[in-house]
């Protein structure tokens, strides 16, 4: 899943309570411990770990508190199969 250009892996996700009519890829919601990603068909994931290009897994909340400073609900990011 690039990122503002780079190469990211999903590690762990669970499903959100929340649903939204944004299309799969779109940023829906940013904590201090995760964010949340449209799935679709109106579904939401919470992303809890990541992997950025070049580095090691990570907590969501470690990638927000660096390189994921720059993500912004309503952000689509592309989600493609590994």
């Amino acid at each position: 899943m690039p990122i503002n250009g780079q190469r990211t892996k999903l590690w762990q996700a669970t499903v959100a309570e929340t649903t939204t009519d944004q299309p799969a890829g779109v940023i829906v919601a940013i904590n201090k411990k995760d964010f949340e990603l449209a799935a679709g068909n109106g579904s939401v994931l919470k992303i809890t770990e990541i992997q950025p290009a070049g580095k090691a897994k990570m907590p969501v909340q470690s990638f927000l508190n660096g390189v994921g400073k720059q993500l912004a609900v309503g952000q689509q990011v592309v989600v493609q199969d590994a």
